[in-house]
């Protein structure tokens, strides 16, 4: 009963390391062979460029682009060869930016800190770490958009490196690799299930599941409430050396999530830990200037109803066809296959209300469009952006979500 309560906890204090620890090192002491990546160097200059940790990178996303050389991971490839499904490539779109104009340095397993020595002197290193890019401050000097994603490793790594050292290091990093390629990216049932699984094949002693409780117990939330701080500390310092090189770009600091949504919220540290740092980021940018209202106040939408309109032809063949793509937390698949979602669930209601069946079709989101007028789909429906290229080529609804980002922009 005790080892299956050391691997519950376990199973749900690891489901953190997916999205956002991919890079963290082997808990081996034993020194290795440094690997340094740089960046092409890139003599054009970068009209948007994406600073932060794998959650940036897209680690875990099947297209990325990275590979594990020992203790470290080079995402060098990933730089302009990221995911089409990471959140920088649907800014880039959004924005109306190709690959060309567009820098992702999504780094695995960065801090804060990290960050803030990287956009100072070009490169960081520690145990875990080791990256270069030397041309950065000159490419931040020319960029229009800088977004900033760190900070929820200045608690995970910290907690890694705990677990290791609380179980004995290596045989609890082989649990571990399956997570690091990304295959419990999706913390539904069959993930946690997997990964509890692997986790109850681990032999521990008595002093490390002793060791191990500690640190779940009270070291969770101990390490949540010393990083807070630091963190901050070193988000404003980064915020002040962006400004000092670009006072005319606009910076965008994005928001947290909590990474294990599965511990029950009375026990959850990390619950707590990040509504607190997205409360004290918000005033942070408004110290730095806000733009207060991210949506433009929009005309009630209206539609047609006649013969010939698309409604008419949706409710006359008797299904709604959705393109969508898999893009959690808009469109994704349940345990039992059947697609959920903010998007998926508002498009089974306006299909009940149209008095139609609905169906939904996994599509490429480059060819959307296409998609729309060969009539193969109805609609797309998957968190896209108003833009104006989107907007000219199909009808659209008023925007309907707010995104939860916050957005520093330079002050009068």
């Amino acid at each position: 009963m005790k080892k299956r309560l050391v691997s519950l906890l376990l199973t749900l204090a690891l489901l953190v390391l997916p999205v956002v620890s991919a890079g963290a090192a082997q808990p081996d002491p034993t020194p290795v062979q440094t690997q340094t990546e740089t960046a092409e160097a890139a003599q054009h200059q970068y009209s948007y460029i994406a600073l932060g940790d794998s959650i940036v990178a897209g680690i875990g996303l099947p297209d990325a682009v990275y590979q594990r050389n020992g203790r470290y991971y080079d995402v060098s490839g990933n730089y302009q060869g990221y995911s089409k499904d990471c959140y920088v490539a649907r800014v880039a779109e959004g924005l109306g930016l190709s690959r060309d104009q567009t820098a992702n340095y999504g780094m695995p397993a960065l801090m804060s800190g990290d960050l803030l020595e990287l956009v100072r002197t070009g490169s960081c290193q520690s145990a875990s770490i080791n990256f270069s890019l030397p041309d950065l401050r000159q490419e931040l000097k020319h960029a229009q958009v800088i977004t900033v994603e760190i900070g929820a490793n200045d608690v995970l790594v910290p907690i890694m490196y705990g677990i290791a050292s609380a179980m004995g290091g290596p045989q609890v990093f082989e649990a571990l690799l399956p997570m690091l390629e990304g295959d419990f990216r999706q913390m539904d049932a069959s993930s946690f299930a997997a990964l509890r699984e692997s986790l109850d094949s681990l032999n521990i002693t008595a002093q490390q599941r002793k060791a191990l409780l500690q640190l779940l117990s009270s070291g969770v939330a101990d390490i949540c409430a010393q990083s807070q701080a630091s963190t901050l500390a070193n988000l404003e310092a980064l915020l002040q050396e962006l400004k000092a090189l670009n006072p005319d770009a606009q910076i965008v600091l994005v928001g947290y999530y909590n990474p294990v949504p599965l511990l029950p919220a009375p026990a959850n540290p990390f619950a707590k830990h990040f509504r607190t740092l997205n409360r004290s980021v918000q005033k942070l940018a408004q110290q730095y200037g806000i733009t207060e209202e991210l949506l433009v106040p929009q005309q009630e939408s209206t539609f047609t109803t006649g013969e010939d309109s698309d409604v008419s032809y949706i409710q006359q063949k008797g299904t709604l066809v959705v393109g969508i793509t898999e893009f959690a937390p808009m469109d994704y698949k349940d345990e039992n296959g059947q697609w959920i979602g903010f998007d998926a669930d508002l498009a089974k209601l306006v299909a009940e209300r149209l008095g139609v069946e609905i169906q939904f079709v996994v599509i490429d989101w480059g060819q959307k469009i296409n998609e729309l007028d060969s009539k193969a789909i109805d609609v797309v429906w998957n968190g896209m952006t108003l833009t104006d290229g989107v907007m000219s080529a199909m009808a659209c609804t008023n925007a309907y979500c707010k995104n939860a980002q916050v957005v520093v922009v330079r002050g009068q």
